[in-house]
């Protein structure tokens, strides 16, 4: 983010930039900002259907534990979009914006923006056969993803108020990312691969999870493109963190 004395003394033409800037923020906001809502109403109808159940089994604990982090993370996520929007009062201003056809495909690809297109095209996520059903491993399976939830929730709390869609707004060198340059899309990942664990039967399960690796590999490698050229600091960042997704792997 741009402080206020560093815009006060850019130039008119860089100025009118910023604005443009603002108002193609504003439209990124609006558009993302629906489906997350989509997402916090499914999250709370269900937990409110487990909630008013007669009885909550272990399971429908672990239900209300999941929607919950995810409606926390959903929080998190307008706060960082609305401090994009409103920090001008005080002077910050966003630095760049990625508004570009391969921006808006490869972030609405994450989303059901787009997202529709590439699940209507994979086999189903859940298998003719249940793999796993009950017992020890269910509970471990919940266990797992819970504890990969929370991570995930933690790794977007760490971004805070710097987190946005197609956009930079500096850069987070801290804790989850200084071990990784996008620990976020590996947790969400590897926890969407647990969560649907109970259906992976075949190998056309396989490949449909495996999509959640490919869109959020295309989305990390245009964000990676878009702050080289954005940000004169990525460089550096990058060399100091080289791993993308897995410490030490890649």
């Amino acid at each position: 983010m741009l402080s206020y004395e560093e815009y006060k003394n850019e130039p008119k033409q860089t100025k009118n930039r910023h604005v443009l800037i603002w108002f193609a923020n504003l439209v990124i906001f609006y558009i993302f900002a629906i489906n997350l809502v989509g997402f916090l109403r499914a999250n709370m109808a269900e937990t409110m259907n487990i909630l008013n159940s007669s009885k909550i089994s272990t399971e429908g604990f672990f239900l209300i534990l999941r929607y919950s982090l995810w409606s926390l993370t959903i929080l998190v996520c307008f706060a960082g979009y609305l401090y994009s929007l409103i920090s001008v009062l005080w002077g910050k201003h966003v630095r760049n914006i990625d508004f570009t056809v391969i921006g808006w495909l490869t972030n609405g690809f994450c989303y059901p923006l787009f997202g529709i297109i590439i699940w209507q095209m994979v086999p189903s996520l859940h298998g003719g056969t249940l793999i796993i059903t009950s017992g020890v491993w269910q509970y471990f399976m919940l266990s797992l993803e819970l504890f990969l939830n929370v991570l995930y929730t933690l790794s977007i709390i760490n971004l805070g108020m710097m987190f946005g869609v197609m956009s930079d707004k500096g850069l987070k060198t801290t804790g989850f990312f200084s071990v990784t340059r996008h620990p976020n899309y590996t947790l969400e990942s590897m926890m969407f691969i647990v969560l649907y664990s109970s259906g992976l039967s075949s190998i056309g399960q396989w490949l449909a999870v495996s999509m959640y690796f490919f869109i959020y590999w295309l989305r990390s490698e245009r964000e990676d493109n878009f702050m080289n050229y954005s940000n004169p600091g990525y460089a550096a960042y990058k060399k100091q963190t080289p791993y993308k997704f897995i410490p030490g792997l890649y």
